[in-house]
């Protein structure tokens, strides 16, 4: 699972690099996030309108934590499913505050 959460960072930090109006409102932005996919757990760090810092297992303090699984993970990642549909259908759930929220979507 690891490889399309690897795509994702890559592609989110293209778009931010190529799009200065997003990265100037990313800036100053750190925050932890938390991907819980039931059986696989991975971590990253968004800082500065950059995603890094992706590795197996889970922050103590998260500021996010989204929840999913693998197969609607890899449909976000790979466009194949919406996330508001997703998320209408309980198959991913995010936890954080609202602000923190709003960062994230620009991740999918």
């Amino acid at each position: 699972m690891i490889a399309p959460l690897e795509e994702m960072v890559e592609r989110f930090n293209r778009k931010t690099s190529r799009d200065e109006k997003l990265k100037e409102e990313l800036m100053g932005i750190e925050k932890r996030i938390n991907l819980d996919l039931g059986d696989e757990h991975f971590c990253f760090i968004l800082n500065d309108g950059e995603a890094h810092s992706l590795q197996k297992g889970m922050f103590n303090e998260p500021d996010v934590t989204i929840t999913s699984d693998p197969v609607t993970l890899t449909g976000l990642i790979e466009k194949t499913i919406r996330p508001m549909r997703a998320y209408a259908q309980k198959k991913f759930q995010v936890k954080g505050k609202l602000e923190d929220l709003l960062h994230l979507r620009k991740l999918f």
